[in-house]
Order: structure tokens, then C-alpha cells, then sequence
């Protein structure tokens, strides 16, 4: 029997170590991070900013929680794990907030969830919303990769936005990036309103946070957001890095042998 591994199983054990696991920060479903956007009652659904009185109502299956705020920026709306934050506005039927009553594919829209729902703002193309996680715990080190996807569209005209993803926020470590505005309408659960972006970290980092910035493409609008995903796939540890170099002098001992 051969004492030695061969060069290519070598390889395969010491590459396999040197793959990272994923780690789900922020997941699409109930209990994965709320990136689904529901919420339940005793959750802390409540104004932030001290403005107006939100409308909250639980229409099973689908729960609601929203407010109208006129055109005063500032207000806003927090349910559990994510707050809502008007920014500019115009127009007349201003309610924002999360509601599993309409939008992606209402027909069938998760029919046997008590608390799901998609974030929304109606407005028209003056009308901007601030839709923020809640800040996450979270370190690392400069090679990591993010890899973000969500839904976006409109169940009218047609929904934009702009993802800021912002490591270790107001430190002198603090690394963020914009994506570029992207648009969608409809309101499809078929890939053709799925966004995805990615970002590799520059350095090290104990903080994460993600901000979308909605918008409005023309005239009277929803745009909406539901399915938000943020993965995190952490570098190599230095222990892996280690077997790897002692993998390659083991082949080249082999080789010499």
C-alpha cells in the first residue's frame, strides 16, 4: 500500500480545506434575518423621529405595518430588524413600510406564512425612502466576499435602487461601496427581477451595514423589495493556508522520491 497520497488527492484535501463556508448575515426567509420583511406583533413595530402614528394591522396570512407621512422628510418606521426612513417626497399617496398584500406574485405570494411581507414605497419620481438592516456583528478580514441579492419592482411603474454596503461604519477602518442604481419593474419571482452584486473587503472589519436608497422611475409608482440575502464568505484561516504550503512540500518530497 502506498504510504504517500498521490499528488492529485494531495491537492484535492488540501484545496477542499481551503474553501470557506458561506455565512448568511442577512437570509431571504422567515427567521433568517427578516430579509422577508415580516414582522409580528410585540416585534417593536413603532415610528422612529417622533412623527404621526403608523397604521399597523395583521391581515393573516400576510402581515401589514405601514405609515403616511406627508412630504416631511425624517419620519419613519421601524420593524424588527430593519427601519424605514423617508428622505424626499411629493405627491399624494405617500404610505411606505412593509405589506405581503400585493406585489411579487400576490396569487401565490407564500400563502402559508402568518408574518411575511415586502418592503414598499409609493410616491412618484421625486419620492426617495431609506430602506436600512440593522446594524450586524460581524468580523473579519480584507479578502472576504459579500454577496448580496434581493428583489426589486413595482406593481406599477417601475422601482430603482442604490445599495450601499458599509464595513465598520464611522471608524477609521470603515470601507463602504455603492452599487450602481439598477431598476426593475413587474413584479416577478422568476429571476428577472433578482439583483445581484458582490464585494471583496480591503481590510479587517467588526461591523456590517446595508442601506438601500428606493426610488421612483416615473410618475405615480410602488417600488417594492422582498428577498434579501447578504452572504458572507470569510478568507482562508492560517492554519489552511499552512496545510496547503506543507501539502506542496509534501508533493515535491514525493516527486523527489
Amino acid at each position: 500500500m502506498n504510504r504517500f497520497f498521490t499528488t492529485a488527492s494531495l491537492l484535492a484535501v488540501s484545496f477542499t480545506a481551503m474553501q470557506a463556508s458561506a455565512v448568511s448575515l442577512i437570509g431571504a426567509g422567515i427567521d433568517e434575518g427578516n430579509g422577508d420583511f415580516f414582522y409580528e406583533q410585540g416585534d417593536g413595530v413603532g415610528i422612529s423621529g417622533g412623527f404621526g402614528v403608523p397604521s399597523i394591522t395583521e391581515v393573516i396570512p400576510r402581515d401589514r405595518a405601514f405609515v403616511g407621512v406627508g412630504n416631511n422628510p425624517g419620519q419613519g418606521l421601524s420593524v424588527n430588524g430593519w427601519s424605514f426612513v423617508r428622505v424626499t417626497y411629493s405627491g399624494a399617496n405617500n404610505a411606505f413600510g412593509l405589506d405581503g398584500n400585493f406585489g411579487f406574485d400576490s396569487t401565490s405570494f407564500e400563502p402559508n406564512n402568518t408574518g411575511s411581507g415586502m418592503a414598499f414605497q409609493n410616491g412618484n419620481a421625486n419620492a426617495t425612502i431609506d430602506l436600512s438592516a440593522d446594524q450586524i456583528a460581524f468580523s473579519g478580514a480584507a479578502g472576504d466576499i459579500f454577496d448580496l441579492s434581493y428583489l426589486l419592482g413595482s406593481d406599477s411603474a417601475g422601482g430603482n435602487a442604490s445599495v450601499t454596503l458599509t464595513l465598520d461604519a464611522g471608524l477609521v477602518s470603515q470601507q463602504s461601496v455603492t452599487f450602481g442604481t439598477v431598476a426593475r419593474s413587474g413584479s416577478a419571482r422568476d429571476g428577472s427581477n433578482t439583483i445581484t452584486e458582490q464585494y471583496v473587503s480591503t481590510g479587517t472589519y467588526s461591523t456590517v451595514d446595508l442601506n438601500f436608497r428606493l426610488g421612483n422611475e416615473s410618475g405615480s409608482t410602488r417600488v417594492l423589495v422582498d428577498d434579501v440575502r447578504l452572504d458572507v464568505t470569510p478568507i482562508p484561516e492560517p492554519s489552511s493556508l499552512a496545510l496547503l504550503g506543507l501539502g506542496g512540500l509534501l508533493i515535491a518530497r514525493r516527486r523527489r522520491g
